[in-house]
């Protein structure tokens, strides 16, 4: 290991990789990785993922149908390396690099993995999606999983370079040949703790908002909510993911994602969980994020496996808790009533209605155009 920037991946001791070393790895972590390491390292994942499918981690134990031991880097690979996995073949077909033949070790059969990507995927890097993406890359082998900001997949889907996206909710009013392709989605029914408007001010006196850079269903929302309930139109400047709370200097912040998963901001008495105050001011959920793909053939790839993603991801929330609370700086407890409580992953008629009225109340701000209505593929109405 170096610096941190820079991630030897070396086949004689990858066992030793702590899973918060591999997570989330930019481009450049791999880049000095040669075609046969990453193609190696792939294949190795793969072997593992495929060995130890029903393996899964609690505490300070791994259950398993014939294992009974204390968990090891290799018995709870399922529970992390979908991130690694699915973050190097992006790599991989970046590069043109295939791994090589793979032979499953529960049935000694050999299988070639399939140089085309037949469908690009693209999800949120925060902790809200983790139960949404849980075990997609073995729904879906061919993909190409690409984790980012919000905001950055909204532009890599509007350009083209994914076919299905979990998009800010805002986005999906922006063009009329999106559509939604599944009911899994991120939503809340009141307090989320993950988005947060902060102020130095009381609300009504707010002049000047700092946006989180990673934002765009949010910011919308605090637009709204400013507009419509104190009359207010305060300057709005970016606030880059790379900078700290003490480098911004507006009366308020808008602040989402992990880094928003406080309870106390020192300098920021006035508080506004929007989830919250969306809930009391419309009596309706609110819809962050959903799955929407830019035309119907990848729409009908995607969409089992998005829900059963989904499904899955529900079942092992505790699981996902256990693994994810340390990179966090949480508890597990508070980790699993965050994603268990706090979240929706549903998108039912209550959550439709809330697009609806979100749609409306953009379209009056002009925040989003007025021509376009949702389309839902394939999603039954519960």
């Amino acid at each position: 290991m170096s610096d941190g920037r820079m991630i030897e991946l070396e086949l004689s001791n990858i066992e030793e990789i702590k899973p918060s070393q591999l997570s989330l790895m930019p481009d450049d972590l791999v880049g000095h990785m040669t075609a046969q390491k990453l193609a190696d390292v792939l294949t190795y994942l793969e072997t593992l993922k495929t060995q130890y499918l029903p393996c899964y981690k609690t505490q300070d134990r791994c259950r398993h149908a014939e294992l009974a031991v204390r968990p090891t880097w290799r018995e709870i690979a399922i529970d992390f390396s979908d991130l690694v996995y699915t973050h190097l073949r992006w790599i991989a077909e970046k590069r043109q690099i295939v791994p090589r033949q793979v032979m499953s070790p529960a049935t000694n059969d050999f299988r070639i993995e399939s140089e085309a990507m037949t469908i690009r995927i693209g999800a949120v890097s925060y902790l809200n999606t983790k139960p949404l993406i849980y075990g997609l890359s073995r729904r879906l082998p061919d993909a190409s999983i690409r984790l980012d900001l919000p905001s950055r997949l909204a532009k890599r889907l509007a350009s083209g370079e994914l076919d299905v996206g979990l998009i800010p909710s805002i986005e999906a009013f922006q063009d009329p040949s999106y559509r939604i392709v599944s009911d899994a989605c991120i939503a809340c029914h009141g307090p989320v703790w993950s988005v947060k408007l902060l102020s130095q001010v009381p609300m009504p006196e707010i002049q000047s908002l700092a946006l989180d850079e990673g934002s765009r269903t949010s910011a919308a929302l605090a637009r709204i909510l400013l507009s419509r309930r104190f009359g207010l139109e305060p300057t709005m400047v970016n606030w880059p993911v790379r900078d700290s709370l003490d480098q911004v200097n507006t009366d308020a912040v808008l602040m989402i994602g992990d880094r928003a998963m406080k309870d106390y901001f020192p300098g920021y008495s006035h508080v506004w969980d929007l989830g919250e105050v969306w809930r009391e001011w419309t009596g309706l959920p609110f819809v962050f994020a959903m799955w929407v793909a830019r035309d119907k053939q990848h729409g009908d790839i995607a969409e089992k496996a998005l829900i059963d993603a989904r499904d899955d991801g529900l079942d092992h929330l505790a699981n996902i808790s256990a693994m994810e609370a340390p990179r966090y700086g949480l508890s597990e407890e508070r980790c699993l009533s965050y994603l268990r409580d706090d979240l929706r992953f549903y998108l039912r008629t209550p959550e439709r209605q809330a697009l609806q009225r979100f749609q409306s109340y953009a379209v009056q701000a002009g925040l989003a155009p007025g021509r376009n209505e949702l389309t839902y593929h394939g999603c039954e109405v519960a």
